[in-house]
């Protein structure tokens, strides 16, 4: 047999053991995010403020803005979140 044909069955072979690895994975990861229990939602700012989510902003020109936005806001809960969380 030539060396080419050897070869050749061999890169085919290691491919598909690669490609039948990767379907294996997929496949399991697939079923184990179906079977986890769903995770718990954050979907206005009183459920971040009430949740047991770390969070916090650094004090970096790019985030004063957000921070002055949220301080002139009239909603009390933006206070809760600049006092209470990201000032400590």
């Amino acid at each position: 047999m030539d060396s080419k044909w050897i070869t050749g069955r061999i890169v085919f072979l290691i491919i598909n053991i690669l490609a039948y690895m990767m379907y294996v994975y997929y496949s399991a990861f697939v079923v184990s995010s179906l079977l986890s229990e769903p995770t718990q939602s954050v979907r206005n700012t009183r459920d971040l403020i009430d949740s047991s989510l770390a969070f916090g902003a650094e004090d970096n020109h790019y985030n004063r803005p957000f921070i002055e936005v949220r301080r002139r806001s009239p909603d009390p809960l933006n206070a809760v979140i600049l006092i209470d969380t990201l000032v400590q």
